[in-house]
């Protein structure tokens, strides 16, 4: 392979990656229970032992005093907070200030015209900050109870639009349930197949591939580098080392517990392939024909828009892009835990 256009594949070892394999290797976490009903939207779980010592006590205090404000589960805007900035303590741009490469800013990223729509003066000194948590946290909130979550059919759906992909809904949920305590429920089934109650997930795409597509999205702008390992990430996912191809989508799903190998034509050897057009997000999306195999492998992100994560080549960065415009997929592979589950 040329060094200065693809990934490495030829270095041993194999681990696992788990981000961004994107939201998949849907671990399936069991059937929701069969007499599952959804708690009052406005009632409010308490604080798990988890709450209580991973999030800012700041923050802990502004999620519940917005949650029950708005009728909309404090747990679940902790758990976007934690998705997004990890309750602001990210280094990434646009988190304190500035934007990110998708205009959003502030520790619930809010793009502009939607803070313009739904911020809030949460601390009443007659300004909307997006970059301030005494403003923002209460603006999420606001905008949630605007798209339904005030309703636990409709919790799903709110989140969704919060960011428009099934994986970031599920992540956000597995870490309410985290924080919320009592396996308080954190909505209903509105999304066919799916169904948080007492803490379980059911469904296509559980919280296993949004950890890997959440490991992945926090690369975004780190540059490629052959050989690169995406190593000395921490766990918030900041200060990454350069990345190859292969070395994302095996730190991704390593980063959910699974493991694969390091080398893209190894990656390209696990057993279970996935036809055109039955993709997930997760999925390792595979091109360049060579002589060993394909030289070059990314994560699905999303199938219906045919988007990817991947590290292209030399001089550039980890980036989304097109996985079918100008290129034709050799095909895919869905990794699976240990044990088969998928």
């Amino acid at each position: 392979m040329d060094a200065g256009k693809g990934c490495l594949f030829s270095l041993g070892g194999g681990v696992g990656a788990l981000v961004l394999a994107m939201l998949f290797l849907v671990v399936l976490l069991g059937d929701a229970e069969a007499a599952c009903t959804p708690g009052p939207s406005a009632a409010q779980p308490g604080v798990s032992e988890a709450g209580e010592n991973t999030i800012p006590a700041n923050y802990l205090r502004l999620y519940q005093k917005a949650g029950q404000e708005y009728g909309v589960g404090w747990h679940v805007l902790a758990g976007i907070g934690k998705v997004e900035t990890d309750h602001g303590r990210s280094k990434l741009p646009g988190v304190h200030s500035g934007e990110n490469g998708s205009g959003a800013g502030g520790p619930m990223q809010f793009i502009g015209p939607t803070w313009d729509a739904y911020g809030v003066d949460g601390n009443g000194d007659d300004k909307r900050d997006r970059y301030n948590p005494e403003d923002a946290i209460p603006g999420a909130a606001n905008y949630l109870k605007a798209n339904g979550a005030g309703d636990p059919a409709r919790l799903r759906k709110a989140i969704w639009h919060y960011n428009h992909a099934d994986w970031y809904v599920d992540l956000v949920l597995e870490w309410a349930r985290k924080y919320g305590s009592n396996k308080f429920t954190t909505g209903g089934d509105n999304t066919a197949g799916t169904q948080t109650c007492g803490g379980a997930v059911s469904g296509p795409a559980g919280p296993v591939v949004g950890r890997v597509l959440a490991f992945a999205r926090a690369q975004l702008g780190t540059p490629y580098q052959w050989g690169g390992t995406c190593t000395n990430a921490r766990k918030d996912y900041a200060s990454p080392q350069n990345c190859d191809c292969s070395s994302l989508t095996m730190r991704a799903y390593a980063s959910a517990g699974i493991t694969i190998p390091r080398v893209t034509y190894d990656q390209w050897a696990i057993p279970t392939r996935v036809p055109s057009g039955q993709e997930r997000a997760g999925d390792l999306v595979f091109f360049r024909p060579g002589t060993r195999g394909p030289e070059h492998v990314a994560l699905v992100v999303d199938p219906v828009k045919r988007t990817m994560i991947h590290a292209p080549q030399t001089g550039d960065v980890v980036k989304y892009d097109s996985y079918m415009t100008g290129r034709t997929p050799m095909g895919f592979i869905r990794p699976q835990a240990k044990g088969g589950a998928s």
